[in-house]
């Protein structure tokens, strides 16, 4: 009997672990001897998520091994160092000037703080900043100074001798006092693809052109035009604007040079047909 039901236990039916009935079916019932394929393929108990996750090879992800995702920039993004070369950017030296001396005094240092930003941001840009030459006149500018009277700030600056020496270097250039030296900033700009840094909006030189031309200007200026203010010392461009774009490749809105008169020829040619005609 002891025999007998040993035999009996060996051979209980087992329940299929697919969540099959426990009903005495025979079709409901499988054997261990028919289990133990099964067994061998499917483990009854899983690991856990986490123990199968230790079990797995990691990559190592500490700062020095980890990759550096670096977004993709399209061709017209990237700004080469020949590039930069090529493109001015080139300073309104008297509306920055008068912006950091508060539209009170012509500030030098207002200038060099201006020059500091461009020249750590792009050290390999061309910068240019063009003036009327009778603020480098020091004989006037001192007569200008003593007599006080029907004077502008924007032509007495506090430091000549410091403009004289950005002139000696390249970077400040001079226009004949009797020009409209926005005109030479906008033909340098325009000519060579660069950006003019200012807060003038330069409606004078707008109005000067022809009305066929006039909205074509507006928009190249509007997207070389980079306006900027100042905190104390910190000088502060338009975080909007920009500048890789600009200077890598000129801008989309460029007008061709020939539909579009320079400023400078504009008042030119309007001054030869005034000279010109009859009396």
């Amino acid at each position: 009997k002891k025999k007998k039901k040993k035999k009996n236990q060996d051979e209980e039916p087992l329940e299929v672990p697919s969540g099959a009935s426990s009903s005495e079916d025979e079709d409901n019932t499988i054997s261990i001897q028919q289990l133990q394929p099964i067994k061998d393929q499917v483990p009854i108990a899983l690991p856990s998520a986490a123990a199968r996750w230790l079990r797995t090879p990691q990559t190592p992800t500490s700062p020095k091994t980890a990759p550096i995702l670096t977004p993709k920039l399209s061709p017209k993004s990237h700004v080469s160092q020949d590039n930069i070369k090529q493109k001015p950017i080139v300073i309104d030296g008297a509306n920055v000037a008068m912006r950091y001396g508060q539209g009170k005094q012509f500030s030098t240092n207002g200038i060099r703080i201006c020059l500091n930003f461009f020249q750590d941001k792009c050290p390999d840009a061309t910068l240019a900043i063009i003036l009327p030459e009778y603020v480098l006149d020091s004989n006037k500018v001192s007569a200008k100074k003593r007599s006080g009277r029907y004077t502008k700030a924007q032509e007495v600056p506090d430091n000549v001798e410091y403009l004289k020496t950005l002139q000696a270097q390249g970077i400040v250039h001079i226009t004949p006092a009797q020009d409209y030296d926005d005109s030479y900033q906008i033909e340098y700009a325009r000519r060579h693809h660069g950006i003019i840094v200012s807060n003038d909006l330069f409606r004078d030189a707008i109005k000067k052109l022809s009305p066929l031309v006039q909205h074509e200007f507006a928009s190249w200026l509007q997207s070389h035009l980079v306006s900027y203010t100042f905190i104390g010392d910190d000088f502060i461009p338009n975080p909007d604007f920009n500048f890789q774009q600009i200077l890598s490749n000129g801008s989309v809105d460029t007008p061709p040079q020939t539909s579009l008169s320079s400023p400078t020829l504009y008042l030119q040619q309007q001054h030869a047909a005034a000279n010109s005609s009859p009396k």
